[in-house]
């Protein structure tokens, strides 16, 4: 392997608890994993989702709960780490939890933007969806 990919599959049998079958199952499905920086990209990004499910609000959920929903999505993995954290800014300036920019972190601006118009119209009286997933 490339010097480069063997380090990154390592991190995600290793952190992801994955056997030789499922890791294979998650490189073939999302391949572009293997395209970003693990220092720069996955690690902190992983840290940032763990975060997000773990302690984000009033929300519990387990290290390995949001181990499983970050696999389940490992896509929201490859994002920008810089990209994701002016998203995170934007959601906090709008009063929104972190934990709703899960599956939305691949969103052009425009959709983006428009999600949040949504979100913030719909939770207007200051009730916030306690669902994460």
């Amino acid at each position: 392997f490339d010097n480069n990919i063997q380090p990154k599959l390592n991190w995600l049998q290793t952190t992801f608890h994955l056997d030789q079958n499922q890791l294979c199952h998650v490189v073939q499905r999302q391949s572009m994993l293997l395209n970003a920086s693990l220092n720069n990209t996955l690690i902190p990004n992983l840290e940032f989702w763990k975060e997000c499910f773990t302690r984000d609000y009033n929300h519990q959920c387990s290290d390995d709960d949001a181990l499983a929903e970050i696999i389940r999505l490992p896509r929201q993995m490859t994002q920008s780490h810089q990209r994701l954290r002016k998203r995170a800014a934007l959601f906090a300036a709008h009063g929104i939890p972190n934990r709703f920019l899960w599956g939305r972190a691949e969103y052009t601006d425009e959709k983006l933007n428009v999600w949040i118009s949504k979100f913030v119209s719909k939770n207007s009286d200051g009730i916030v969806d306690k669902a994460i997933f």
